[in-house]
């Protein structure tokens, strides 16, 4: 399936500024530090972030480690800030899917809510055992099943956008299963993010935060139409919390491979 233009990531022009300062993500970096742990042996750790955007988690990583970082992105505007954050990385403007590094030039590969970017994920993918050092080389892809699009909240309030997500994300077990042809042993981390809105206020919060965050799948919406949606989920959750407690669930997959020595 050919993805509109809208799907790729945007040029900073289109991004709120405050979107380029966001913050790494706390339980992503705790998982895969904590599998990265496990091979590290006082060695020194190079990390490819592929899609890497401003590098906000690759570069927690790097730093963690001592480790020696490349991030690559198609988007210039973005990589010209993630080489303000952390010029210690090297940063390349180049599409994923013309990627061509030496053989076994990197320790981990990274691909944090990427994949459903890619115009030709299994393309990249066949190339990633080649690039990976064995024994330890990990490869940690970041992204959403079909089962998690469809659960949760977005999916009563959004469904058009959640439609257009089942089109362009891969599902997990597809992706497991080109991995194993691919030579990884593969396995699943988990993460689960709970919030509990609790009063009006906390509400309008959480809805002003989604409304400024960058979901490509928002863009079948017009403004107006958006606008609309978002009016009435914080309409329809501050009567609920009239009555109750809401908890607001989410799940993030953390697919992590390692390729068989």
């Amino acid at each position: 399936m050919k993805l509109p233009k809208s799907c790729y990531p945007r040029s900073t022009d289109e991004i709120p500024l405050g979107h380029l300062e966001v913050r790494p993500n706390r339980g992503i970096i705790r998982i895969i530090s904590d599998e990265v742990k496990k091979i590290r042996k006082n060695t020194e750790i190079t990390i490819l972030d592929i899609g890497c955007g401003t590098g906000k988690n690759s570069v927690e990583l790097a730093k963690r480690f001592q480790a020696d970082l490349v991030g690559v992105d198609n988007v210039k505007d973005v990589l010209i800030r993630a080489k303000q954050i952390y010029p210690e990385g090297e940063w390349v403007l180049l599409d994923a899917d013309a990627l061509s590094v030496k053989r076994a030039s990197f320790d981990i590969v990274l691909l944090i809510f990427a994949i459903h970017l890619l115009k030709n994920p299994n393309s990249l993918l066949t190339k990633l055992p080649q690039v990976l050092k064995k024994p330890n080389g990990r490869l940690f892809i970041v992204t959403e099943d079909h089962d998690q699009l469809t659960s949760g909240i977005y999916a009563k309030y959004f469904p058009e956008a959640v439609a257009f997500d089942l089109r362009r994300f891969p599902k997990v077990a597809d992706l497991r299963e080109l991995l194993t042809k691919l030579g990884f042993r593969t396995w699943i981390r988990t993460l689960r993010y709970f919030q509990r809105v609790t009063d009006e206020a906390s509400v309008q919060s959480w809805v002003r935060k989604l409304h400024t965050r960058i979901f490509s799948s928002f863009d079948v919406y017009s403004p107006e139409e958006l606008n609309k949606k978002l009016s009435q989920m914080e309409e329809d959750l501050t009567q609920q919390i009239q009555r109750r407690t809401i908890n607001l669930r989410r799940k993030t997959t953390i697919i992590c491979g390692s390729l068989h020595p």
